[in-house]
């Protein structure tokens, strides 16, 4: 996504985004005007790659520290209703995508905290799912059954792979 926001800056502005500046950044940032999110979205991806030329040594100065940051608008939760989420489940989508949105359902994990899971978090002899959450806190979640029978198959590190035996499932 940084990417994409990088080549659309570069392609809307005619500037290389290697070397943008305050007022490019500024003006661009500017025609968002009625969707802060957007706004918001757009200049943390650009702060990050400004931070990211400096580090490297590529750009003596990172021209988004002039800019200001938008204000970030509150974000409210936008749960999914059950026809919704019947929908994806019986549509042909990944195993391990399935797996991601049960737990989101069953376990009411964020998104973060799901691509964090692995196998390893598991525990069925005690019924519970190890997660850690905001802030690194670490909570023991009763495991809902679901959950449980997919345990076999979540990866035992980290990362998105199913364990062999897996793919036949």
């Amino acid at each position: 996504e940084r990417l994409r926001i990088l080549r659309q800056i570069a392609h809307e502005t005619g500037v290389q985004p290697l070397t943008l500046t305050q007022p490019d950044i500024s003006l661009w940032l500017a025609q968002f005007s009625r969707s802060t999110a957007t706004r918001s979205t757009y200049f943390a991806a650009l702060r990050a790659w400004f931070r990211w030329l400096t580090l490297t040594g590529q750009r003596l100065d990172d021209p988004t520290r002039l800019v200001g940051a938008p204000r970030t608008p509150p974000r409210h939760p936008r749960p999914a209703d059950d026809r919704q989420i019947d929908a994806v489940l019986a549509s042909d989508i990944r195993f391990l995508t399935r797996v991601k949105i049960e737990l989101a359902m069953y376990q009411g994990l964020r998104a973060a905290e799901i691509s964090a899971v692995s196998g390893r978090d598991v525990d069925l002899i005690t019924g519970t799912l190890r997660v850690v959450g905001k802030g690194s806190k670490t909570a023991y979640l009763p495991l809902h059954e679901t959950i449980g029978r997919r345990a076999r198959v979540l990866p035992r590190g980290t990362g998105s792979q199913p364990a062999p035996a897996a793919l036949g499932t």
